[in-house]
């Protein structure tokens, strides 16, 4: 009996990772949108930030019938956008223009 309180966590846990997105205005902001979308939804970020990093992707030789990997650059931005003293700051991570994940930070200011 004890162990179904756990068991109730451990079941509604993957529930609330799924549920990522942001609320701006009327629209529901989700992993997926690009960040024109977001921008006008929800306007200028707080602070925003911009690098690139590399990333792999597999690509086949056809003439020696082998995979190999490439080096291939990824541009980040990330945006912050402060919401106000009563509700968490979001962070927004794109990677090369699409929106891959949104994060809560501290209360804002």
């Amino acid at each position: 009996m004890k162990l179904f309180p756990l068991m109730l966590v451990l079941m509604l846990a993957p529930l609330a990772a799924q549920a990522d997105g942001m609320r701006c205005r009327n629209a529901l902001i989700t992993r997926g949108d690009n960040l024109l979308r977001v921008q006008h939804e929800c306007g200028t970020p707080t602070y925003a930030t911009q690098y690139v990093v590399y990333g792999f992707r597999p690509v086949f030789n056809g003439i020696l019938g082998t995979y190999a990997d490439q080096s291939i650059p990824i541009t980040v931005e990330e945006w912050t956008y402060n919401l106000g003293p009563t509700r968490f700051m979001r962070k927004l991570r794109f990677e090369n223009g699409e929106l891959v994940s949104i994060e809560s930070l501290e209360y804002g200011y």
